[in-house]
């Protein structure tokens, strides 16, 4: 099985696998544990055909991208300051795009799509514009394990780590009030870690 088969199945697995899990735990549960009530915003069959389409045509080609990183193994004593380096680079590119989907002709044109969810659930992580999509939620990814210089395997860490963060953590509904607090408020908690928000002002809790 190539790198770039592998790293798909495991997005496939990681990605449906949460999103199942939550969204039945969301259905079954209702607003009893979720720190906003939910409100799903179109039809079940919407969203999963918005989802699919920005899987297929634009994570997946992009996860091609990962195959030409360095063979470097992963139990490298390099990788113990290159992961952290990586999230810092995350924070900085995902709250610099975020941002600017932020700005009046963005936010109307193509990030209101997202902000429809007022409360996040599993599912909305990657309900969103396909623009959006590759320029605030696959490319701060990719671009982070590039630019840390991570290798092959490190990367396939990286990617199943940034998932777990985007759908269970940020927008699972569970676990952070940060994002929930960002889809009620709109102008806080742009950034992943909270640290940017910190620097310029913007962290709400």
């Amino acid at each position: 099985m190539s790198f770039l088969t592998q790293i798909i199945f495991e997005h496939i697995i990681i990605h449906w696998g949460l999103c199942f899990v939550l969204t039945m735990f969301d259905l079954v549960t209702g607003p009893k544990y979720k720190i906003r009530k939910l409100f799903i915003p179109d039809s079940w069959c919407n969203i999963f055909f918005c989802v699919v389409i920005n899987q297929v045509f634009i994570t997946f080609p992009c996860l091609y991208l990962f195959g030409n990183f360095s063979n470097e193994p992963f139990l490298s004593w390099q990788n113990l300051y290159k992961l952290p380096l990586t999230l810092l680079y995350e924070e900085i590119f995902f709250y610099t795009t975020h941002k600017i989907l932020h700005s009046q002709y963005l936010y109307k044109k193509i990030h209101k799509i997202h902000h429809r969810w007022t409360s996040p659930a599993a599912l909305s992580a990657t309900y969103a514009h396909p623009f959006e999509h590759f320029f605030s939620n696959v490319a701060p990814i990719i671009l982070a394990a590039r630019f840390a210089g991570l290798g092959k395997e490190a990367a396939r860490f990286w990617h199943a780590f940034a998932l777990f963060n985007t759908i269970l953590f940020s927008h699972g509904g569970y676990v952070s009030n940060l994002h929930d607090k960002h889809h009620t408020d709109f102008n806080c908690n742009f950034g992943v870690l909270g640290l940017l928000d910190y620097i310029f002002g913007t962290l709400r809790m």
